[in-house]
């Protein structure tokens, strides 16, 4: 009993303890997170094709305007022109 009453008066040792006592708690949240909440979530493979595909048709918008598309066309014929 005297040890302990001695231990506890000293301000490095209650200092030493509370780090201690909190680091015990962080190391089991870790290991909880770890091994026990991820076994829960299934892993979902993406196909990045697909991904690709998703993104550019959200982003692109069609072309509407004959004008541009006639023009568009034109400028596939001529690139496939051989001279």
């Amino acid at each position: 009993m005297n040890l302990a009453s001695n231990v506890f008066e000293q301000p490095w040792m209650i200092l030493i303890l509370l780090v201690l006592f909190f680091g015990i708690i962080v190391l089991g949240i870790i290991l909880i997170k770890k091994f026990v909440i991820n076994k829960n979530e299934k892993k979902v493979e993406l196909d990045k094709d697909k991904i690709r595909e998703d993104e550019l048709k959200r982003i692109l918008e069609p072309i509407t305007d004959e004008d541009s598309l006639k023009a568009m066309e034109d400028v596939e014929n001529k690139k496939w022109k051989i001279k």
